[in-house]
């Protein structure tokens, strides 16, 4: 079965939830975040481990969709 792939638009403020919802309280592996968008993403809590984990960063959603595509966009 195909992993459902999510962009997340914002990663530092209101961000930061999704992140952790995303990451740490992920319990099955049926999607994967394909890129966040974000001018700053420095400014997110999880900005390190976002680097580690490989996730494309895109300072604007015109950008990432210039490269890639996702099955679902969180704004």
């Amino acid at each position: 079965m195909k992993k459902l792939s999510v962009l997340l638009a914002g990663a530092g403020g209101y961000g930061n939830v999704y992140l952790k919802a995303l990451l740490d309280e992920k319990k099955d592996d049926d999607f994967v975040i394909s890129a966040i968008v974000d001018p700053k993403p420095q400014n997110s809590h999880y900005y390190q481990r976002i680097k580690e984990l490989g996730i494309p960063i895109y300072p604007t959603m015109e950008a990432f969709y210039e490269e890639g595509r996702a099955d679902l966009a969180v704004i």
